[in-house]
């Protein structure tokens, strides 16, 4: 779990240059690392050598993705995002579409689906008829009317609480289909 986390910190570090730079330096002990260890050489970032350096950078990384799109907090607010969700819900607003209401990935699925809008919410899976849903998902759930309704903003957000709220139920993480579930759970482990 440790190496793990190391991992993931070390992989942190290297994608939030920036803005562990402009941190405040943390008060914790630098130690060399030993012939084999894995770590960052980069000075920026030491390697991890205890948990408060990890809890420092987890908690760098949560308040990133909380600090980006602010345009879109309000909204996600008032929707009923639980409190405690938000800043995942505002990482995946800013790790989907770069806080682009209009965003659409039809190149990089490789079952040929369409993502859309904010969340960037699958129309295959979602928004198109399945054995499951005659109409669409979010059709009976009577939040879109067409896949294209979800480059409207509102309705995109609408569409990810409604994912979120299914999620929860079934699997007991709202993060299921944005694969955050592991993370969401070892942070409320800790």
């Amino acid at each position: 779990m440790k190496l793990i986390m190391a991992v993931y910190v070390l992989v942190l570090g290297w994608m939030t240059h920036d803005v562990v730079t402009n941190l405040p330096t943390p008060a914790v002990e630098i130690v060399e690392p030993m012939r084999g260890h894995v770590y960052d050489p980069r000075p920026y970032l030491p390697a991890p050598t205890s948990t408060t350096t990890t809890t420092i950078v987890v908690e760098a990384f949560t308040t990133r993705y909380e600090d980006r799109c602010p345009e879109w907090r309000p909204l996600v607010e008032s929707l009923g995002v639980r409190s405690d969700e938000i800043a995942y819900v505002m990482r995946i607003i800013y790790r989907e579409s770069r806080c682009n209401p209009k965003s659409v990935n039809s190149t990089l699925n490789r079952d040929g689906s369409i993502d859309y809008g904010l969340a960037q919410v699958n129309d295959r899976t979602w928004c198109l008829p399945t054995k499951y849903a005659k109409r669409g998902w979010l059709q009976q759930q009577r939040i879109v009317e067409t896949c294209a309704d979800l480059l409207d903003a509102e309705t995109n957000l609408r569409a990810m609480v409604a994912l979120m709220d299914y999620s929860r139920e079934r699997t007991g993480c709202a993060f299921t289909p944005w694969l955050l579930c592991d993370e969401w759970r070892e942070s409320r482990d800790e």
